[in-house]
């Protein structure tokens, strides 16, 4: 993936956010943004066991998961 001038990736799939793309949208490393992401609530068993595959948000874009998990 590349990014646009606002320095934004953007989504090949909508739903399909990996957590390089939510740093990025923070602009902090993955694993801040792994630490935020669970600070936020974010948790599961699909996160813990798959921390560096894709996650799965239906409806959702890297803006979002930020936005809606990512406090701080």
């Amino acid at each position: 993936m590349t990014e646009t001038e606002t320095g934004r990736v953007p989504q090949t799939r909508k739903g399909l956010v990996t957590v390089t793309e939510i740093a990025r949208q923070m602009g902090v490393s993955a694993n801040t943004a792994r630490r935020r992401l669970e600070a936020g609530g974010l948790t599961g068993k699909r996160f813990d066991e798959h921390r560096t595959a894709p996650l799965y948000f239906p409806e959702k874009s890297a803006a979002k998961v930020v936005r809606d998990y990512a406090s701080g």
